[in-house]
């Protein structure tokens, strides 16, 4: 027997000897990088599904949705996994990308008495983290007011563009009408906005070169 398996012997009581419940194994724990592949991927998932869900669950509030969010995780670890080529822990990343798209579903179904700049905001964040070339740059972990944060942090007119280009939608010739400037500066402005918000403390990671805005 090794010095590990002394010092975490398991009492008949159904607790180790440091007095913690058993916990469902994680067969990769004491690996020290563990690299991507489709049968390790598996294996996770079919690890920790169950608490995953429970997880989930707990936080908005009802089965279904802990299982749609626990989806969502599985789907995010994946590609988080397969980009970095090896992971440390991967039920610990699992569980930090549950909780945080936990809080986000939370977040949705949460009526906030908000002000129209809040929403706009809020609104704003959403579409950008929606885009198909915005997070899968980024490593970090983060929610929706993150980049609400983050955007309010922007340059002005950066974040006057974004808002106007992303959050409401206006067709590029009315937001060059309102700012007074060319359809040239708008885009470029945005591709600057979106650069700037990707590269917030905020949003923590490595990031990708993001495409050119038409």
């Amino acid at each position: 027997m090794t010095g590990d398996a002394k010092s975490r012997t398991t009492c008949p009581s159904g607790t180790d000897e440091d007095g913690d419940a058993d916990q469902p194994e994680d067969r990769y724990a004491h690996q020290a990088e563990v690299p991507f592949s489709r049968q390790a991927l598996q294996v996770v998932i079919a690890d920790h599904r169950l608490e995953a869900v429970r997880a989930a669950a707990a936080v908005v509030g009802d089965h279904a949705s802990g299982e749609d969010v626990a989806q969502v995780a599985f789907i995010e670890l994946a590609r988080k996994w397969k980009k970095k080529g090896v992971l440390r822990e991967p039920r610990r990343l699992l569980f930090q990308i549950v909780k945080l798209r936990a809080l986000d579903e939370r977040a949705k179904r949460t009526p906030v008495p908000l002000t129209d700049d809040a929403l706009i905001s809020k609104m704003t964040a959403d579409r950008v983290m929606s885009m198909p070339d915005f997070a899968p740059g980024i490593d970090g972990l983060f929610t929706s007011m993150a980049v609400v944060t983050a955007l309010k942090q922007l340059p002005i007119r950066q974040q006057q563009v974004l808002v106007l280009r992303i959050g409401l939608q206006w067709e590029l010739a009315a937001v060059s009408a309102v700012m007074a400037c060319s359809a040239e500066a708008v885009k470029s402005l945005q591709e600057r906005g979106l650069q700037t918000l990707r590269k917030s403390p905020l949003l923590i990671g490595r990031r990708t070169t993001l495409p050119e805005v038409h």
